[in-house]
C-alpha cells in the first residue's frame, strides 16, 4: 500500500513496519495511537496534511481486524474498531459517516469513545449532536479532570447551538457564577485571553476555496463572556475569520500560550462566530511623517472612532512560530522610519453617520498633512469615483514603499 502525506523520517519507516507487522495487534495499535497523537500535535485549523498518515492507520487497522478474523479476541476488535474510527476522524469530513459508523460499533458505555465521538461532532459544528453525546458522557462515572472537560464541552457546546440556559446550567455546575443577559451566558471578571484566528475562516464553517491556500493566522485579544467565548477587542492584520466587535466561540483546549513580563495568557482555536459585529471596519493605507502621527487623530474624533494603526501594534513572525503560539525563532524588529508607509483600521458603529466622519476625518488629514486612502470608506457611501482615486492612491504608496 503507498500512502501519500506521509513526511520524509521517522513517520515513513513507522508506516513500513506497519505494513510489515499488518496483523499483529500487539505491533499495530500502539504504533497507530502512536502516529496518530503526532498527527494531533498539530490542531486541525493548521491545514497540516494529515489524510495520507490517517489513512495509513485505517487500512492497516482495518486490515488487521479481518486478518484476525474468528481468531480474533474479545478485547482485539474493539480496540481496532477504535483506532479505525479515530484515523477516520483525521482524514476529513468526507469520512464523517465512516467514523461515527465506527464509534457506534464500540461498546455504548466505551467513555473515550463517546469523548472522540463528541469532539468529532463539535469540530464540525454539530453543535447539537456534540452536546447529546456529552451529555450521554455526564451521567457516566467519570475521574474529576473527565468530568470538568465534560462540562466544559458542555457549555461551549449548548452555546454554539443556541442554548444559552443550557449553557449557564453547565457553567454554574463548575462553580463560576454564570447569569444570562439578552439570552447570552455571561460570567463576569474572567481574564483576557488570545484566540487565533485563520485566513481559511472559522474552523466549523472555512470560507470557499480556503483549503487551496495554506493557512495564516492573527491572534486577536478577546474579552471573554465566558471559558469559551466573547468578544474580539482588536483588529486583524489578515484578512481572517474574525474582526473586531465579533463575538466568538473558541474551543477548550489551549493551542499555546504568551508569555511576557505582564504573566502568561493562553491561546485558543477559534471555532466559531456566534454574533457578527455591530461595528463598521475599513481598511486604509497612509504615509505619515513619524511613528505615532495617525495613530494620535483618534484623540481628535468621536471617542467610539478608533484608528488602529497595525503597523505600528502587530509584529509579523513567520508561519512556524505562528502555529506553535509563540516565537520559537529569533525575528528582527525595527521602528519604521519617517514618512512610513503603514496599514490600519478605522473602526465605529454601525450607527454613525459616515458621511459626517468622512468629512471631519479629512478635515484632520488635511491639517496635519498625512496622505490616506480608504477606498472600503467612499464605497460605503456609495462614492465609487472617489473609492476609484482611493484604490489608485493605494497603489501608489504601496509602490513607493518597495
Amino acid at each position: 500500500m503507498q500512502h501519500a502525506g506521509l513526511r520524509d523520517g521517522w513517520q515513513e519507516e513507522l508506516g513500513e513496519i506497519l505494513e510489515a507487522h499488518m496483523g499483529d495487534p500487539e505491533v499495530v495499535v500502539p504504533a497507530g495511537f502512536f502516529l496518530l497523537d503526532r498527527v494531533r500535535d498539530h490542531p486541525p485549523d493548521e491545514g497540516w496534511d494529515r489524510h495520507g498518515t490517517a489513512e495509513l492507520v485505517r487500512d492497516i487497522a482495518r486490515a488487521t481486524r479481518e486478518e484476525l478474523g474468528a481468531d480474533a479476541s474479545a478485547e482485539r476488535v474493539p480496540v481496532l474498531h477504535f483506532l479505525e474510527a479515530l484515523a477516520l476522524v483525521e482524514m476529513g469530513p468526507a469520512y464523517d459517516d465512516e467514523a461515527v459508523a465506527a464509534f457506534e460499533r464500540l461498546p455504548q458505555d466505551d467513555a473515550a469513545a463517546l469523548l472522540e465521538m463528541a469532539r468529532l461532532h463539535k469540530l464540525r459544528g454539530r453543535f447539537l449532536h456534540a452536546l447529546e453525546t456529552y451529555r450521554r458522557l455526564d451521567v457516566m462515572p467519570l475521574e474529576p479532570a473527565e468530568k470538568t472537560r465534560v462540562l466544559n464541552n458542555m457549555a461551549l457546546c449548548a452555546m454554539g447551538a443556541g442554548l444559552g440556559e443550557a449553557a449557564v446550567v453547565a457553567l454554574r455546575r463548575l462553580g463560576l457564577d454564570a447569569h444570562l443577559r439578552d439570552d447570552e451566558p455571561l460570567v463576569d471578571g474572567l481574564p483576557m485571553v488570545q484566540v487565533r484566528v485563520s485566513t481559511r475562516g472559522p474552523l466549523v464553517s472555512p470560507w470557499p476555496g480556503a483549503e487551496s491556500h495554506p493557512p495564516d493566522f492573527d491572534y486577536v485579544w478577546v474579552r471573554p463572556h465566558s471559558p469559551c467565548h466573547g468578544m474580539v477587542i482588536t483588529p486583524t492584520l489578515l484578512n481572517a475569520g474574525a474582526d473586531a466587535g465579533d463575538v466568538i466561540l473558541w474551543d477548550d483546549v489551549p493551542i499555546g500560550h504568551r508569555t511576557d513580563e505582564r504573566g502568561t495568557v493562553p491561546r485558543f482555536m477559534h471555532l466559531a462566530v456566534l454574533r457578527p459585529s455591530n461595528r463598521r471596519i475599513f481598511r486604509f493605507i497612509g504615509q505619515q511623517h513619524h511613528r505615532g502621527e495617525l495613530a494620535e487623530l483618534q484623540d481628535e474624533l468621536p471617542t467610539d472612532c478608533l484608528v488602529y494603526v497595525l503597523t505600528e501594534q502587530v509584529r509579523v513572525i513567520c508561519r512556524d512560530c505562528l502555529r506553535g503560539g509563540a516565537a520559537v525563532h529569533p525575528h528582527h524588529y525595527e521602528e519604521p522610519p519617517g514618512q512610513a508607509v503603514v496599514y490600519g483600521k478605522l473602526v465605529m458603529p454601525k450607527e454613525r453617520d459616515l458621511a459626517a466622519f468622512r468629512l471631519k476625518w479629512e478635515e484632520l488629514l488635511r491639517e496635519h498633512k498625512i496622505e490616506v486612502a480608504c477606498p472600503a470608506l467612499h464605497q460605503a457611501l456609495g462614492d465609487f469615483a472617489r473609492a476609484h482615486v482611493a484604490e489608485q492612491e493605494w497603489e501608489r504608496m504601496e509602490q513607493s514603499a518597495e
